[in-house]
């Protein structure tokens, strides 16, 4: 019988467990704090924390009620310790060790980057998909402040080939949204649902690190380059073509991607 792991990421914004049993993800459950932090237009530190300690025994609850588990049942604990949010982490990281006191099992600390590449292999509790990873591959992570390419060898063996020099593109969308809506955080959803009726061809912004010769990214020139156009055309312009302006941006901030990604393969 493959060991069954409780799960635990409080690294940002979610209060989120699950229970996995070898690739199989019994069950997930998450508390999202989305709606807690969009006054703020980003994530709130302290307000962060104080939902993920409010909402902690609850999200627990559930996700072992799901799963049809008891805490007699787990293996491990599998915990977040980062990177993320140091009073958000810091939750998760008490929780674990309070709980691994109480049910008598081992800790496995979880590099951030590391679950999202392992969550390809995830499967749900029927054993779908049934894919196989084969090595070497390209691990390719666009998640809110990270833009990086891994080489893997094999696994746990690691290689960074290519990385955000500044911005995240996440972080670039985010702010993007607030230049052209005023507010609005995670900026990647208003983005996009502006941009399905635009027309990217309508206006001029240049890919970022297209002629760079390595497989880095960067984003703070590409922000510059959406302010100065929003400077340079009339508010009535910009009202009537906020939909095309949209989609030119994010255009370029997802073939700025494609175009690292399909370079690296080749290399």
């Amino acid at each position: 019988m493959k060991p069954t792991i409780l799960a635990i990421d409080t690294s940002a914004d979610e209060t989120s467990i699950a229970v996995t049993q070898g690739r199989k993800v019994l069950s997930n459950v998450r508390f999202s704090q989305i709606a807690l932090h969009q006054q703020y237009g980003g994530i709130y530190p302290t307000v962060a924390k104080r939902a993920h300690e409010e909402k902690f025994a609850s999200v627990l609850a559930r996700a072992l009620k799901r799963s049809k588990k008891q805490s007699s049942d787990i293996d491990f604990i599998a915990v977040t310790y980062g990177p993320g949010l140091a009073p958000a982490l810091d939750v998760g990281l008490r929780k674990a060790k309070e709980l691994a006191t109480i049910w008598g099992v081992p800790i496995i600390p979880v590099n951030h980057m590391e679950g999202h590449i392992y969550s390809c292999y995830g499967q749900n509790s029927n054993g779908n998909p049934d894919r196989e990873i084969v090595f070497p591959c390209i691990a390719f992570l666009v998640s809110g402040g990270h833009t990086e390419m891994v080489y893997m060898k094999d696994f746990g063996s690691y290689e960074i080939i290519g990385k955000t020099l500044d911005d995240a593109a996440g972080e670039c969308l985010d702010k993007a949204a607030r230049m052209l809506t005023g507010g609005g955080d995670p900026g990647g959803p208003i983005i996009e649902k502006l941009a399905l009726s635009g027309d990217s061809t309508l206006y001029a912004i240049p890919i970022p690190m297209l002629k760079s010769g390595d497989l880095n990214f960067s984003y703070s020139g590409i922000k510059t380059a959406l302010l100065n156009l929003l400077k340079k055309i009339p508010e009535k312009e910009k009202e009537e073509n906020l939909q095309n302006i949209a989609a030119t941006f994010q255009k370029a901030v997802f073939d700025s991607l494609e175009r690292k990604l399909v370079k690296a393969i080749v290399q």
